[in-house]
Parts: C-alpha cells; structure tokens; sequence
C-alpha cells in the first residue's frame, strides 16, 4: 500500500535495464572489445553521468583500469570471466593465495539468491536452525560451513541426491531449487577455473583448515574500499568513505562476545541506517596488499638510528579516510632523499650518531669544545656557536644523497681535509668579533702556573671563574690572588666593590665609573703583587688624596659569579675541594699536605730499623715542593728511624724521643739496671699505674734519663751523637735520681690536691673552682705526661703542684672574688686553648702555648713562687692567633 500521490510521481514505464544496473560491466566489456567510450556511444536511452562515474570507480577499485582509464592486465583478465568485475577481481586474486576451492562456493552464493528462507510462523525455529552455520568472525565462513552441510547430499558423480536434500533443506529452512541453483554456478565458475584449481590448494574444505587469511584478502580485493573501523564514540564503524555503517542484525557478527576492530562488508544496504550485509573480521594491513592503488602513505618522525647508521622513520598508509598501517619502520632515505639528508647532518653528523669515529669528527668535537669555552668565558651560553650555519655549511657541502654512515665515509675519505678548512675558516670570520683577551686560559704567579676554568650555570657552586690548584701548589697560593679575579673582570669587579662602601666613602670616589676604568688601564694585564683592596686604597690616595680603608670594601655585594672560586685536586685530578676563602682550604686539606709534604721529602731520606747511627748529618731543614720539611730521628720502640716532617715542634718532638731511644740501645747494660732498679720511693712505686691518665710506664722514665744524661738537646750528628755517648755513659743514675726524687714529690703534693678537688667538686661557691683545678689537673697529668714534659719540664712540676696548692692557702685566708677574678682572667684564654687541645692532643704547638698558660697561672694565683720563663697575657694571645 502506498499513497496516491506517490503513485503519480512514479514514471510511466519502468527504466530500462541499462540505467537500473551497474555499468562497471558493462565498460569493461566494451573496452576489451574496443568500442567507443560509453560516454560517446550512441545509446537509445544513455546512462546518467553519475552511473558512469560509478561504473569507471569501481573498475578503477578492482584495478581493472589504470588512472588514465586504460585496461590493466587484471581488467583485461576479468573482461573474460562470466562474472561482476568485483567477482572476478574476488577470483584473481584467488589465484594468487591459492584459496580458489573456498572462493568459489561463496561467489555462487552472491551470484545467486540467498537459499535459507525465514517463513513469518517459523522464524524461531528457522534462525535456529540458521544458527548452527554462523560464525562469530565472518558471516562468509558461515557459507562455507553451509555449503560443507550439503556436500553430503551429492553422489559420486556430484549429482544432487534430491530426496535426502529436500528432507534437509525443509528440516534446515532451505530453498532446494535456490540450493541447486547455488551448485549450479558454483559448478560452472569451478568449470571455468578447473586449470587453476587444479594447482590450487586441495580439495579439503574442513572447518580448521580454512585459510582465513587468504580468504578474506581474496574478498576484500572485490570491494576494496567497503571495509570500517569501529568508533567508539559514535558506536558505529567508519567507512573508508567518511560515513558510517552498522552491523546487520542477520549477521554472525551481529551479537559475537568480541566486537571486531576492522571488518569487511559486502553489501551496504541504506533503510533506516546503513547496513552493512555479510561482513568479517579483517586486518587491516591486507587493504593495502590487496589494492595499493587505493592507498598512499603519509611519512614522519624522521630520526637517525646509531645501529643501522641511517635515517629511519614512520609510515601511515591510509585508504580513504582510514589508517590502515600505523607507525610501520621505513628507510627514509628511499622516501625523502633531501631530507633524510638534513636529519643526517644535525643528527647522525653534528648529533653524535655516528658509530665510527674519524678526523673531521674529532674536529668538530673539539671546535665545540673550543667555542663552549668562549661562551663560559663571556657568560652567553649558546650565543657564539652557530649551530644552524654548521648545519648549512655540511648540507651545502655533502651531496645529498648521501645520508647514510656508509655514504659519508665513503664520500669523506676524498673531502675531509677540504671540509675541514672551510669549516675552520667559517668559525673563525664568526669568532673575529668576540674578544676574550682579557680571559685567560691560566694564571702565572710568582713561577706557578694555575689553569682557569669558566662555567655559566648560575645558582651551581661553580659558577663563574674558578682557580684550579694542585694541592702540592696550595701552599703557595696567595690567599689574596684569587680576589683579583680575571683581567677581563676586572672593571666590573672594581666598579662593584666601589660601590659596596659606605656614603661617606663613596662620595669622594664619585665618578665611580671614571675611577673604575683609570684602575682597570693602570692594573688590567699587570702583575699582581698584593691584596686588590690594598692595592685600590693606595690608588685612591694617590689619584684623590683620599683615605679609604681597605676592610671598608664589602667583598660580599659581588654576584656569585664573580666570585673567585678556588678548585684543589689530586694528582689524578680528583678533586679535594672546592671554595672560596685560601686560608679555609688550607686548613682543610693541612693533614694531606702534610702528608705529601712529607712523603716528598722522605723519598730520598726516610731510614727505619737502626740500632746505631751511622750517615751524614740530618739537616735542620729540607726544600720540598710544598716548602719546608724537618728532618729528626723517629723513636721505633725496638730501633730508630729517620724520617722528615711538615711541623718543626713535631720534628724537634720526634727527634727528642728518637735520639733517647738510641742512646738506650747503645747503653743497653745501664738501661737493664734501671729496669730493674729505678731510684723511685715505694709510694710512687706504687702509685706508678694511677700516676697519669694510663698510668706512668717505666719505660718512658728510662726515655727521660737518657734526656737527662745528655742534658740537653740531642745532637744532629751521627760522630756528635756517637761522642757525647762516650763521654756520659756514667751519669745514667744521676739523672734517674732526679726523676725519682721529683716523681716522689709529685705524688705528695698531688695527693692534697686531688682531696680538696674531691671535697670541694659539689660546692656552691668553691665547685667552680674544683672545676678550673680538675681540667688543669687533666692537662698536667695527661697521658704519658712525664715523657711529654720533659726531663726538665718534669723537674718544674713540683712547682706547678705547689702553685696550685698556694692557691687554695690563699683561698682559705682571702676572699673567694679575688680568685674567681683572677681565675676569669686566665679561663679567657684558657678555655679557647683547651678546647683545640682536646681536638688536637698530639700537637707539640699546642704543648708549649700550654705551658705557657701554667707558668701565667703560677704568677697569677702564687706570685710568691719564681717563675724562670717571664709570661705575659699578651705574648699568649698573639700566640693563639
């Protein structure tokens, strides 16, 4: 039923057939019989222009005419098969993937009327019957699967057997004479190709042995651009063509579990959306395979692989509107010879991509290098060195086709050398304007040579200009040179540093920026012989009359990268440290130095294991590369050795010990009686391991006799040492004596002293004062504190004791503030001193500024005892500086 109206709109007579079909048969037979073209031929009812279009289209599609509309070899293939060109073109390309056994069948289902009916009453029971030939991936597998159920039906001569096959057709809601019209064309196209299924693939069709593959790219070559990819968004598959399709619900693919990517259809029905009709799953690799001429591709990401020493890059191949090969590897040198050209040079040639090194390389390496450090030196990172001028340069220069490692080296084993000089040239005309005369690559001071290094990266520790120092060279380093900075810094420096000081000051160095450039052309490129703030007041003095102290400067208004920094390495060129301040180093890195010090001094002098003294005279002093070294005899408990050191109080300590040591091992039969028979009082026999933090050994008492034996300092000669050994072997007991004797006097008076200490340390008033009297102790009675003292040192201690012992007299008969007065006094210097004593106890320096502060203390607390060394609160303190 439909309205009138439509009725009226209707033609009169029905189209004739040439305008209600597809043309592509049409045109291609008639160019495989060379007749006009359509177009121009005389038709009694011509075709629409829109129906040719889509005629020339589709044979274009199916490869059947070239661009120019001319017969390909397939077009010219297909004119002579009984069938649609898209069949034929299915066909053709059957032929190639040998799957013309499975083809076949479903050609002669499209060329015939479907055979499964669906009668209204019984559409339950026909789509379940139906359902058992669908396929979850390919509606054209089901076919096959239909086509393998009937087989069974034909005899041995392929006749249809049709009693059986009209039982299983009503059973299977088939149309039998569809069934039998199905077979029919399926037999005359097998007919038509028997040559090539005779080479084809078998006669087995059995369901795992279907080659999916080649099956559906058979298909897709029929109807190359009818093949979507699912959109999620829309919920729809994209066609090629920019619209959108959906499955047909009669379709295996319909309610599969798994929702397919990319899918084939064969027919697109427009009703109430565009249905797409007996559809599979495809790749989408195979639309390019199956109709390249459909295709083009799109390159980027054109990159320089190291490994394979060329360009490579990505392609998209698309058909249509749709990707179908993403991101696939390609040499782009075949693709874009210009420019896989420029990636070679900026990446595989000035990036470092190139595996094998060679001459032109190194040099490229180091014009970098040598214009990276103009640009450190002028603070403009990036701003001298013209990378894309290089880049023009090489790609001017190196023909284009060669971007590839191979190619290079090849072409540069004839060029290098020409390449280099004109490259060479060009830097240097780019240099000509950027001067860096006043920014050396080394200091020379005083015949010491000091390398400078320069780095833009501010907010880093070495930013700026930076001094590197040996640390064999530390020592002679001024701790004022690296203030001066660099000369082509220099008037910047000044200007700042004028501007840093107070108001008073910098109004009369007004102009300042006139004074600045008179310092710079005085000073700039001069040797420097002191510290710059010196040197800028005595310039000041002179050229204003004015008086401007140097400490008015205020050094730390300097941005950090003008800041001096001061870098020590090692002789592998490790660094040690790194900072600003001489001194500060120095201290740092005062134990290595002593060490090298040493080690270089005793290369030549260093002797260990000797029992007796034979050689030449041991110098006072030694050169080293570091200064002065001390060279004495070293104590090695069993033998003496010689050996240098950095510290003369070390050295005069060492030998001291050394040459007692010598002096026991050539009066060996002495030393055995005085071990055995030391004059000591059986109170401080006892109190012997108690005497002294550790205890006293008898053996350090022995030490201090020899000392005593000489009565002196030991001699520095071997024949001196050898004679005086001679002349005093019988004062041993003598000297033992004098120890004894004062050792007994110690432990007396020490004794009162330590029980006032003990009764006094929880005091109120006197706490403070067992508290000064028990560090004091501490320093007196330390570890090994006799040997330390000395052999005459030794012999005061009784005085010392006494001093402390008049001091609590006069604590009981005077007021309390006198000696808490007097005792601030001393702790003032004291405390600063003790407390670097601790951290350093085996410093001889340290030793004798402690007994200074003992004798201070004798004259200050007991001025009744007599002092033999005259101390003053101010030869202390320039002492501790």
């Amino acid at each position: 039923m439909y309205e009138e109206l439509e009725l009226e709109e209707r033609a009169e007579f029905t189209d004739p057939e040439i305008r209600r079909s597809s043309l592509a048969g049409v045109i291609l037979r008639m160019k495989s019989l060379g007749l006009p073209e359509i177009d121009e031929f005389p038709f009694l009812d011509a075709p629409s222009p829109k129906a040719v279009a889509e005629g020339y289209r589709t044979l274009r599609e199916v490869g059947a005419l070239d661009r120019e509309r001319k017969l390909t070899a397939y077009g010219r293939e297909m004119a002579r098969m009984p069938v649609d060109p898209k069949l034929a073109r299915m066909i053709i390309e059957a032929r190639k993937e040998h799957c013309l056994a499975e083809i076949l069948p479903i050609i002669g289902f499209l060329e015939s009327n479907d055979p499964r009916e669906r009668p209204a009453e019984k559409a339950r029971e026909a789509d379940e019957a139906h359902a058992a030939w669908k396929d979850a991936e390919s509606d054209f597998i089901g076919i096959l699967r239909m086509w393998n159920a009937l087989q069974p039906f034909r005899d041995e001569r392929g006749k249809w057997r049709r009693n059986a096959l009209r039982k299983f057709s009503t059973a299977s809601y088939l149309n039998m004479r569809r069934v039998i019209e199905w077979s029919n064309v399926v037999d005359e196209l097998a007919d038509a190709e028997s040559a090539h299924l005779k080479r084809g693939s078998g006669k087995d069709t059995a369901e795992n042995a279907y080659p999916y593959a080649s099956i559906h790219r058979s298909l897709l070559a029929g109807v190359p651009r009818q093949f979507g990819l699912w959109d999620r968004e829309n919920k729809a598959y994209r066609s090629a063509s920019g619209g959108f399709f959906a499955v047909f619900p009669g379709s295996g693919l319909f309610a599969a579990p798994k929702r397919w990517e990319w899918v084939v259809a064969m027919e697109l029905v427009e009703t109430s959306r565009l249905w797409a009709r007996r559809v599979a799953r495809i790749d989408p690799e195979w639309v390019e395979q199956v109709a390249p001429h459909l295709c083009r591709s799109v390159y980027g990401e054109a990159r320089w692989d190291e490994a394979q020493g060329a360009v490579y890059g990505k392609e998209r191949v698309v058909c249509g509107g749709l990707a179908v090969v993403m991101g696939r590897r390609v040499h782009y040198g075949r693709v874009d010879a210009k420019l896989a050209h420029g990636v070679f040079v900026r990446e595989g040639l000035l990036g470092g991509g190139l595996r094998k090194r060679g001459k032109f390389l190194d040099f490229i390496d180091e014009l970098r290098e040598e214009v990276g450090t103009i640009e450190d030196k002028l603070r403009r990172p990036a701003g001298v060195w013209d990378e894309d001028a290089v880049v023009a340069y090489c790609e001017e220069r190196i023909p284009q086709e060669v971007h590839t490692a191979a190619a290079f080296h090849k072409w540069l084993s004839e060029h290098e050398e020409v390449l280099i000089a004109g490259l060479r040239a060009m830097v240097d005309e780019q240099l000509q304007n950027h001067g860096v005369d006043g920014l050396p690559d080394e200091i020379v001071h005083e015949g010491e040579s000091y390398p400078v290094y320069y780095r833009t990266a501010p907010g880093e520790r070495d930013d700026g200009v930076t001094i590197g120092v040996h640390v064999d060279q530390l020592p002679k380093l001024p701790e004022w040179l690296p203030a001066w900075g660099v000369d082509g810094h220099l008037r910047e420096r000044v200007e700042l540093i004028l501007r840093s000081l107070p108001k008073d000051y910098r109004r009369v160095c007004q102009p300042i920026a006139s004074l600045a450039d008179a310092f710079m052309e005085l000073w700039a490129f001069a040797p420097k012989d002191g510290a710059i703030g010196v040197v800028l007041s005595d310039f000041i003095r002179e050229r204003l009359g004015a008086d401007v102290p140097q400490d008015a400067y205020d050094f730390s208004r300097l941005p950090d990268h003008l800041v001096t920094k001061v870098w020590v390495c090692d002789d592998e060129g490790e660094e040690l440290a790194l900072g600003t301040d001489v001194a500060e180093l120095k201290l740092r890195l005062g134990e290595r130095m002593r060490q090298r010090f040493e080690a270089a001094a005793n290369e030549d002098l260093e002797r260990s294991g000797m029992s007796s003294w034979d050689g030449e005279k041991l110098s006072e002093r030694v050169a080293t590369p570091g200064g002065f070294a001390y060279p004495a005899l070293v104590d090695e408990k069993g033998s003496v050795g010689v050996r240098a050191f950095v510290s003369e109080a070390e050295a005069r300590e060492s030998h001291r010990a050394g040459g007692a040591r010598l002096l026991c091992l050539a009066h060996a039969g002495e030393v055995d009686h005085l071990r055995k028979k030391f004059p000591i009082g059986l109170m401080t026999k006892v109190e012997l391991p108690r005497l002294g933090v550790g205890g006293t050994a008898i053996d350090d008492l022995i030490l201090l006799a020899a000392e005593g034996v000489v009565g002196g300092s030991f001699p520095r000669s071997p024949d001196e040492f050898r004679e005086l050994g001679k002349s005093r072997r019988g004062h041993w007991f003598d000297a033992a004596k004098v120890i004894g004797a004062t050792l007994d006097e110690v432990v007396e008076v020490l004794e009162g002293i330590r029980a006032w200490i003990d009764e006094h340390r929880a005091d109120r008033n006197l706490g403070v004062v067992a508290a000064d009297l028990d560090e004091q102790l501490g320093w007196l009675m330390r570890e090994r504190f006799a040997w330390r003292a000395g052999y005459a040192g030794l012999c005061d201690y009784p005085r010392r004791l006494k001093a402390i012992r008049s001091r609590l007299g006069r604590i009981k008969s005077l007021p309390l503030t006198k000696d808490l007065e007097k005792m601030q006094r001393v702790r003032r210097l004291w405390e600063p001193w003790h407390e670097g004593w601790n951290k350093d106890p085996e410093n001889p320096a340290l030793w004798e500024i402690g007994w200074m502060l003992e004798d201070w203390r004798v004259a200050i607390f007991a001025p009744d005892l007599p002092c033999p060394v005259k101390v003053s609160e101010k030869r202390i303190e320039e002492l501790m500086r």
